[in-house]
């Protein structure tokens, strides 16, 4: 019995060393790249900065103008006793036209800052597109990992339930001892429990993608091959045009805006303008009159509202100057990070590639040879072949953290996959 159960267990370890991973069927699978379409066509985000970049467009336009004139219609010097257009010299009607002028070139500023406010929006919203695609990209990742990881627990539960059926087999017929089997009892238990963790953070991790791609309700199944993504240029490169990144932008826009506001607030310190035209007309055969005259603004008692609001709007240009330096050290940061784990992954997934899952598939095979060889026990081969899942689970986690790691440095340089 012993001698023909080992060969049958070494065909289902080899089996399981050979298959690809369970292929589910009747689900259409999702790639990285119609995810990431997908998510595009459907973020609200991106919509929204976009309509508020509009909007500060057009209300750019409106601060460029002057107010609006003001008309006035008027009947002067109507005699109490007898309303009467023609009985005094002095009765007349007036019709007169105001325009205010605001001070220097406020308008030109106020419109400048309202642009400034335009291009930081349009900013954000091209720092949303980045910021999608890179979540996209981890979410994706993520599952394709869960997936990945369930199919081969479940090809390890496979070959476990087979060997358990061998080991009590030989049990039965004292050819192997009950530690065996309990060891083997215990084994498949254990993974059962994993599977079922597996299945729960991959049920989770595709719900977070599907809520990217505006699908909540319609999950899918990922496309079974890994997808690659676009090599990220050099760090100095990406360092170099750090400035250009739209969260810089959206900061610099935000400091020409509060450079505008100060400019009008010391557009404040000269005077406003009214000018007003008039003209009456009298019955009787008398004179029409025509009247011009100028009001002016003095801003005279500057202490108290010139000069408070040019601190106020000189404080917050200086502010938005400190927040623009603070975004671009923690741009800075998150680059010098992202560059450090990707490459130290990096490193490892080679490691794993050309070391550490060869090795491990070595070990399988040698244990289940010495196994059928009667030189090793079945602890031995069951060891062997755990250790090769967990060394396939940790090659397969390296490689998505890699992915991931390049999907940020992929959003500093504003890269397609």
């Amino acid at each position: 019995m012993r001698a023909v159960s080992r060969p049958v267990c070494g065909l289902f370890i080899l089996l399981y060393l050979l298959l690809p991973p369970v292929v589910r069927a009747n689900e259409a699978p999702l790639t990285l790249r119609e995810a990431e379409q997908l998510a595009l066509e459907s973020d609200p985000l991106t919509r929204r900065y976009d309509a508020l970049s509009a909007a500060y467009a057009e209300q750019a336009v409106a601060d460029a103008q002057l107010p609006d004139p003001k008309i006035s219609l008027g009947v002067q010097d109507i005699p109490a006793s007898s309303p009467s257009f023609t009985q005094d010299d002095f009765t007349q009607l007036s019709v007169g036209v105001r325009q205010a002028i605001p001070p220097g070139a406020t308008l030109k500023h106020r419109a400048a800052q309202t642009t400034a406010l335009a291009e930081a929006e349009t900013a954000r919203a091209h720092e949303q597109t980045r910021r999608l695609l890179n979540s996209v990209r981890g979410s994706w990742f993520e599952t394709y990992y869960q997936a990945r990881a369930v199919d081969i627990l479940r090809a390890s539960h496979t070959l476990l339930s087979q060997l358990l059926q061998i080991t009590r087999t030989q049990y039965s017929t004292g050819l192997t001892g009950a530690q065996d089997l309990l060891n083997a009892e215990l084994e498949l238990r254990q993974l059962k429990e994993r599977i079922t963790a597996t299945e729960a953070a991959h049920d989770t991790a595709r719900a977070d993608l599907m809520r990217w791609l505006g699908q909540p309700h319609t999950p899918r199944t990922l496309a079974e091959e890994f997808s690659p993504l676009a090599l990220p240029v050099e760090r100095a490169v990406i360092e170099a045009h750090l400035d250009e990144h739209p969260l810089m932008a959206a900061e610099a826009a935000k400091v020409r805006a509060s450079g505008s506001e100060v400019s009008m607030a010391r557009e404040q310190y000269r005077p406003g303008w009214e000018v007003d035209v008039g003209y009456g007309a009298r019955g009787g055969g008398r004179t029409d009159y025509i009247s011009a005259g100028v009001t002016l603004e003095l801003p005279i008692f500057a202490d108290k509202r010139q000069d408070r609001r040019l601190a106020a709007s000189e404080q917050q240009a200086s502010a938005a100057r400190y927040a623009r330096d603070d975004q671009r050290r923690e741009l800075l940061h998150r680059l010098e990070s992202g560059y450090a784990a990707w490459t130290g992954l990096g490193k490892r997934l080679v490691a794993y590639d050309k070391e550490i899952v060869p090795q491990a598939a070595q070990n399988a095979e040698l244990a289940l040879k010495a196994y059928q060889n009667n030189s090793a026990d079945f602890a031995s081969v069951m060891r062997a072949q755990l250790t090769g899942q967990e060394v396939r689970l940790q090659a397969l986690r390296v490689r998505v953290d890699h992915a991931k790691a390049q999907a940020d440095l992929l959003y500093f340089a504003g890269e397609a996959s």
